[in-house]
């Protein structure tokens, strides 16, 4: 009897200090190494309807830790610590963004980050424009862009040029085209000439208040010489489907000529029409009838020049009448 309760004891005491003992077993839930800490979650499109964004590279500084979000958008960071400080995202095409890790003691941190796409540029012209006149001549600067931005989150488009102090905000004509034309005297230059060659910026300030420069161009060349009509000129009278005549426009350059007929009246209305006209040429037939009204049958043509760039010069014009 005494010595079952000598066992019983001993037991006893084995227990007491089997629960004291440190959880070193691997397998033990309660053993600290095997507490993971993590920051998870998942990347989304900051759009109406979120999509994943997978290969965004994750990077945890406190501990030097990178990593990429699948194709679902999901990513985890196993840490070491429970250190306070910033998770970062980046991927091109998107804004950077990072998210300030507060531990409060936990050890799974979940979140999900809608990250914002840039805006990107579809198609984009910059281009000069040279109006000669009988008194004067009119020179300008043109840009038309189209631009991607699946955020839809364009607040504003403008032309930069730092070193001209140049900032010029972009007509809006769709959600994602934009255009503008500007004299030289609005840009603030005595001739358009000093900018050839000078780089000028596209720039997109989203409805959050960023600046995004998104693309850069220059102008290449201003069209200085004038090309120089024939016929019909100084009120001659044609029939209502004329040829049309210049001198020979020879230039240093591939180019093609645009040729518009308007109506002669204090608000004109352009009546024809004929582009690309390959610069070898020095005539055309009008191929469709002018319309004439009772009212008036007074016309005047001008031609342009236009370069592989777009940049263009008109002629002065020339008056005709129909009958």
């Amino acid at each position: 009897m005494e010595k079952k309760i000598l066992h019983l004891l001993l037991l006893l005491a084995l227990l007491v200090v089997s629960c004291d003992a440190p959880r070193n077993n691997p397998l033990d839930p309660e053993n600290p190494a095997n507490k993971i800490i993590s920051i998870e979650g998942n990347i989304l499109t900051d759009t109406k309807s979120p999509e994943p964004v997978s290969g965004v590279s994750i990077y945890w500084m406190n501990e030097r830790i990178s990593g990429l979000s699948d194709e679902n958008g999901y990513f985890r960071v196993k840490c070491s610590g429970q250190t306070d400080g910033w998770l970062y995202f980046r991927k091109d095409g998107f804004a950077t963004d990072s998210v300030f890790i507060n531990w409060n003691g936990k050890t799974k941190i979940s979140l999900q980050v809608n990250l914002n796409s840039l805006p990107t540029l579809k198609s984009f012209s910059f281009f000069s424009i040279v109006r000669n006149k009988y008194s004067t001549v009119d020179y300008q600067l043109a840009v038309e862009c189209e631009i991607n931005d699946i955020d839809d989150d364009i607040d504003s488009v403008s032309l930069v040029n730092q070193g001209y102090k140049i900032s010029k905000q972009l007509n809006k004509l769709s959600a994602s085209k934009f255009e503008g034309d500007y004299y030289d005297y609005e840009l603030g230059v005595t001739s358009l000439e000093n900018l050839v060659g000078k780089n000028f910026e596209i720039v997109v300030k989203t409805s959050e208040g960023s600046n995004i420069t998104i693309g850069k161009a220059s102008i290449k060349r201003i069209i200085k010489d004038v090309i120089e009509f024939i016929s019909p000129a100084n009120q001659e009278v044609v029939s209502s489907t004329p040829n049309l005549k210049w001198k020979k426009f020879t230039q240093g350059f591939n180019f093609t000529y645009t040729i518009e007929i308007f109506s002669d009246e204090p608000e004109p209305e352009l009546v024809w029409k004929k582009e690309a006209i390959p610069s070898t040429e020095t005539s055309i037939d009008v191929d469709s009838a002018i319309p004439t009204t009772p009212n008036n049958n007074k016309f005047f043509w001008v031609i342009w020049c236009v370069d592989e760039y777009k940049n263009m010069a008109r002629s002065r014009t020339a008056g005709f009448v129909v009958q």
